[in-house]
């Protein structure tokens, strides 16, 4: 059973990676949709897709965005990915070169920071061919994709992880099914 399941995440990641291979974005398009609210002390990220024309991946309606890594960790502790209605948000995160990644950001979705929420399975974090390790202390929502990574999650965690390892120190993984395989069910 075990080794069936691993081959079908297998193939999963197979068939999202190839389609990611596809996507074509505007980056022009991307900056104008990345702002920063709060305080000086305290900045946050707000991402706003309606300021973006959607892709396809997959056949779904999806916002692209590309953040790197350096850009990803300044700022405050959150951010808010606002103007998703119908379609999924894949923020590809780039520039990564060190051996080991801090992630210290809550991700809300529409002003939605919290947990239980069938939306929050429509944010991926897309981390390509990082072979190095991840840790996630704050980030509550989203699938994470680092199929060559080691994933430690220190809280508890909706979206799906497609990583080389995963642990799981403190909370629970609550599986989110926004990017299945086309034409397949979830089990």
């Amino acid at each position: 059973k075990v080794k069936k399941a691993q081959e079908e995440a297998q193939g999963a990641t197979q068939a999202l990676q190839t389609a990611l291979q596809e996507i074509v974005t505007n980056p022009d398009k991307a900056t104008e949709a990345i702002s920063v609210s709060g305080d000086a002390t305290n900045p946050n990220w707000v991402i706003d897709c309606s300021k973006l024309e959607a892709g396809e991946v997959n056949g779904d309606k999806t916002y692209i965005i590309s953040i790197s890594i350096l850009e990803f960790q300044k700022g405050g502790d959150k951010i808010d990915i606002t103007g998703v209605t119908d379609a999924k948000v894949l923020i590809n995160i780039t520039g990564l070169d060190n051996d080991y990644y801090k992630l210290d950001k809550h991700i809300g979705l529409n002003g939605e920071y919290s947990q239980w929420n069938a939306d929050n399975g429509k944010v991926m974090l897309n981390f390509g061919q990082y072979d190095g390790s991840l840790e996630f202390v704050k980030t509550d929502i989203g699938s994470i994709l680092a199929p060559k990574a080691s994933v430690l999650i220190n809280q508890t965690h909706d979206g799906n992880i497609i990583a080389n390892s995963v642990k799981n120190q403190n909370g629970e993984i609550h599986r989110a099914p926004s990017w299945e395989e086309p034409g397949k069910k979830p089990p």
